[in-house]
């Protein structure tokens, strides 16, 4: 019992400290300008031809890092397609990066694939070099950034996010928000 007990113990300490403030990634603080989408080749754009911040002007805009094996990003489709519904006859765009984690996929044909499986549909830029990624200064998956009309980033949330919980509603009061400003 003393074995285990000390097991238990050692493993919840090595835990914690795992997760402390010390050792997080500390992602960009808003306000910053949006980085400009740094992969233009049409042939790594789904869904859309090669977008640019400032063709964005005018319209808020959410970038999305995600890559499909991502269990977290998968099971934030509902609330992203719940967003675009929402948003649809609105100022407002979202943008896929899909950043692989894994080289399967890296491969253009499983990312087609699995985007039409998943139901994603709006425009998806492939950053199979992290050019995006490092651009952003991004370490998760997935990460949302809100960018106002003027191409400023006002809002940066990480994790999976699902409809009606407190994430989302953030992200959704920060875009109505952003929307509403002229």
């Amino acid at each position: 019992m003393k074995k285990i007990t000390k097991l238990l113990t050692g493993l919840l300490i090595g835990s914690s400290l795992l997760m402390t403030p010390a050792t997080a990634v500390k992602m960009p603080q808003p306000p910053f300008l949006a980085p400009d989408f740094k992969v233009k080749e049409a042939s790594n754009w789904l869904n859309s031809p090669p977008l640019s911040m400032v063709g964005l002007r005018g319209q808020v805009v959410m970038v999305d890092f995600w890559t499909f094996g991502c269990i977290n990003c998968t099971r934030s489709i509902p609330w992203l397609q719940a967003i675009e519904k929402k948003y649809k006859d609105k100022s407002f765009k979202l943008v896929g990066v899909h950043t692989p984690e894994f080289s399967h996929e890296k491969v253009r044909s499983n990312v087609i694939e699995r985007s039409e499986k998943l139901g994603r549909h709006h425009a998806i830029v492939i950053d199979n070099e992290f050019k995006i990624w490092r651009s952003y200064k991004n370490h998760y998956w997935p990460a949302f950034f809100i960018i106002d009309k003027t191409g400023i980033v006002r809002g940066v949330y990480v994790g999976e996010t699902h409809v009606g919980d407190r994430r989302a509603r953030a992200m959704e009061k920060l875009i109505d928000k952003l929307l509403a400003d002229t």
